[in-house]
């Protein structure tokens, strides 16, 4: 409230009280400020921009890049916090990178801090992001793009998946796209469930592997069709390396680089085969396993 005293020419005074109520923009771009992140991203001018977020906030938040637009998301230090299924939601066919923030979802039961549901040619970046989740996936690919991962730190707390690539059809392959880890901090399994069709490249980061889904770095449950391979990166696990187990699917894996620190096989993969080149590889860990065949190259 603010206090107005109004002096007449007589000398008398009166004094009233008004409500100022200011209404903050949640989003920032080309120097004016929206109500909401996706208001701002649709002001991005000439297709290609950065959108800077100006506070907090508690409610989750789902956002779409149409095609052809090129976005930054820069969080600038600020949180999004909350305990809904998905934090942050990113759908479409256009790119953007998302940098700078802490995002956490204390949702006990199915949830994810990010979820990436670009599609085709939509493509999400995340780098220099701190992400949490109580309980299941703390970043998943549930869309058919690409997702790369270059920094940050991605923590389960509850010692399950820190990155996810999901599908729940059940009956038949769903594409997942392309999941690039290029760098960052992993508390969890990385976890290739479902009946998911994916590629997944991981050339750096490391992967300290959970101890409730799997013990292994890298973990699918048997019904994915999975190309994987590696050229780097740092795996930290109890068991294996990379545990595939028997079912409808199948696993092709390369693996030519990365710190492997396993107490068990590099590889256990009881539906596909696995290439290697030993050489080029460090750590300790027992030679691998694969029922469709090992390789040496």
């Amino acid at each position: 409230n603010i206090e107005i005293v109004i002096t007449d020419y007589f000398g008398n005074t009166t004094t009233k009280t008004c409500t100022v109520t200011v209404n903050m923009g949640i989003a920032r771009t080309n120097n004016k400020d929206y109500s909401s992140i996706q208001n701002a991203i649709n002001a991005v001018s000439d297709d290609s921009g950065t959108v800077t977020l100006l506070i907090n906030l508690t409610d989750a938040q789902t956002i779409s890049v149409a095609s052809g637009k090129k976005i930054v998301l820069d969080l600038a230090s600020k949180s999004i916090i909350g305990d809904q299924y998905a934090l942050l939601t990113i759908r479409g066919t256009g790119s953007i990178i998302i940098k700078n923030g802490t995002i956490t979802n204390n949702r006990n039961g199915v949830s994810a801090a990010i979820s990436c549901n670009m599609t085709s040619t939509g493509t999400l970046t995340l780098e220099n992001l701190t992400c949490s989740v109580a309980q299941h996936d703390c970043i998943l690919q549930n869309g058919s793009g690409t997702f790369n991962i270059i920094s940050g730190t991605y923590t389960n707390r509850n010692g399950g998946c820190a990155l996810d690539a999901w599908a729940s059809n059940g009956t038949s392959l769903v594409e997942r796209g392309t999941v690039n880890v290029k760098g960052g901090i992993f508390n969890g399994d990385i976890c290739l469930n479902g009946y998911s069709k994916v590629i997944l490249n991981i050339s750096g980061g490391i992967i300290n592997s959970s101890y409730k889904v799997s013990q292994s770095a890298i973990f699918c449950d048997g019904t994915s069709l999975v190309n994987l391979n590696v050229t780097g990166g740092t795996f930290n696990t109890s068991k294996y390396g990379v545990e595939f187990k028997a079912g409808s699917g199948s696993i092709n894996a390369t693996i030519t680089g990365g710190t492997w620190n396993c107490d068990s096989y590099l590889t256990y993969i009881r539906s596909g085969n696995l290439k290697w080149t030993r050489s080029l590889l460090s750590g300790t860990y027992r030679d691998p396993y694969a029922n469709g065949g090992v390789t040496e190259i």
